[in-house]
């Protein structure tokens, strides 16, 4: 579910923080907490309970001293995602609007809290949080209106787009004298909570504040198998198969990388892989075949991990999805949930770039997508229109298609340019449907390092059989 909505929710939120103030008022009072004088001077109770404050009234982090709750309550984890990309946007800036938004976050946080609510910093600008006095509902609501201030304060700063992830469940401890540890709340929150990822960004257009909500509840994660197979099953609806296919390195004949990619085969007996094997199918669709493979990419990661195989995984996203913000809440958030490591990262191709789209919109897609273990890389609809980019767009690769039926003569010209262009930002130069053996040699002969292709073979793997051995060899696997 994702709506888009205005500003707002302020009287509720207040109308909330008073119900939760007077009920905690009453619980002091029948508890002898503070005397009737204490309480008629609080306007906002700071609910010092021993030990679950510092000293400038925020919730204290320090576990030894946070009172747990034995009975079922509503807990939530809250997260900026794409924390790496703000920070590199917004440069030696980080440190206060860090500050500034982690304060906001605790103060508004202890309004809604009870004395023996814990509040966690799991991370940077990751937290877990209980609320004793609110049901699921609220909690909600509370994390959402959360989000909202939090998104404000970075938009504030030049930033152009900002998600915020909440999970909110009840938890509860399997011993009554026993509280879970944050640990197991936090699995639970991951395992069978509600998620709600709340995004603000300014349209492109007419730059128009925008509000969006997406939410869906989260279910128990997967065996790497049951992914893949997940994948498998989910393309076959469509008339797709999966497919994982080496990626190249043209001049070594080896590859240490594989392609995760929907694909069919036509009349003529040809495999149309990729974007062409997608043209029957909407935007939605698209969306979720994107996302499913997404899934079914860090699943054969986790399949290389247990294996200790290095190797890295390629997938792809269209660049009208992350055009779309709703499209790209759901993609982004999907990704930022994944894990990659050092020795099987994700190469992230943002693909179909169209012609004349500036430098600075694709280099914000980027940095958006970029994080450690994840490098994007970049294929353009046309490699003869593709301009010279005016600006660093921090890619790991630039690359895109020779059109079919191009002379020898025209297409090195192209894959020349190409590396040219490659290098010039730093970036590593790829050919894709290098169906021919012309194009093969061409793109040799251009000093392109990696391609993909009929004319390199057409084996693949489902991903569900043994892991091979890598680098595979040209010779022997293609």
């Amino acid at each position: 579910m994702l709506t888009l909505c205005q500003r707002g929710d302020s009287k509720s939120l207040s109308a909330l923080f008073w119900r939760v103030n007077r009920l905690n008022c009453l619980k002091w009072k029948s508890q002898k907490y503070v005397d009737v004088n204490q309480m008629r001077k609080t306007i906002i109770p700071t609910r010092e309970a021993p030990g679950c404050r510092d000293s400038d009234g925020a919730p204290s982090t320090n576990n030894a001293s946070i009172r747990s709750l034995p009975a079922p309550i509503p807990a939530a984890k809250l997260h900026i995602l794409g924390l790496r990309s703000l920070k590199n946007r917004l440069g030696p800036k980080w440190d206060h609007v860090s500050g500034r938004a982690s304060k906001l976050v605790q103060r508004t946080v202890a309004r809604a809290q009870s004395p023996t609510d814990r509040f966690k910093v799991l991370d940077e600008h990751s937290y877990l949080v209980t609320f004793g006095d609110l049901s699921v509902a609220e909690t909600i609501f509370v994390c959402t209106s959360i989000a909202k201030k939090v998104c404000e304060l970075f938009l504030g700063c030049q930033i152009d787009e900002i998600s915020i992830r909440t999970v909110v469940a009840i938890v509860s401890p399997v011993d009554t004298k026993l509280a879970l540890t944050d640990a197991q709340i936090e699995a639970v929150l991951e395992r069978s909570g509600s998620e709600t990822v709340v995004t603000q960004g300014l349209r492109s257009d007419s730059k128009e504040l925008m509000i969006a909500i997406a939410g869906h509840r989260l279910g128990p994660p997967r065996r790497p198998l049951e992914q893949i197979q997940l994948a498998h099953a989910e393309l076959e609806q469509f008339g797709l198969r999966v497919g994982l296919f080496p990626v190249w390195e043209l001049r070594k004949g080896t590859s240490s990388a594989l392609f995760l990619v929907p694909f069919s085969g036509n009349a003529a007996g040809r495999i149309l892989s990729g974007r062409p094997a997608l043209v029957n199918l909407n935007a939605d669709e698209i969306l979720n075949v994107e996302i499913n493979l997404l899934g079914a990419a860090e699943a054969y990661t986790e399949r290389l991990q247990a294996d200790g195989t290095i190797c890295a995984i390629g997938v792809g996203v269209s660049y009208d999805s992350l055009c779309s913000i709703n499209s790209r809440i759901r993609y982004v958030s999907a990704l930022k949930k994944g894990y990659f490591s050092p020795r099987n990262p994700l190469w992230l191709k943002i693909e179909q770039i169209p012609p004349g789209i500036p430098g600075h919109r694709v280099a914000a897609f980027v940095t958006m997508l970029s994080s450690p273990n994840i490098r994007v890389t970049l294929e353009f609809q046309s490699l003869i229109s593709m301009p010279e980019p005016s600006v660093r767009l921090k890619a790991g690769g630039l690359g895109g298609s020779i059109p079919a039926g191009t002379v020898d003569s025209a297409a090195l010209i192209i894959a020349e340019r190409l590396v040219s262009l490659a290098a010039a930002q730093e970036a590593f130069a790829f050919l894709n449907h290098l169906d021919k053996d012309n194009l093969v040699a061409v793109a040799r002969h251009a000093n392109v390092r990696f391609g993909t292709g009929a004319a390199l073979g057409t084996r693949h793997l489902a991903g569900l059989e043994a892991i091979p051995t890598f680098p595979l060899s040209l010779v022997e696997f293609g």
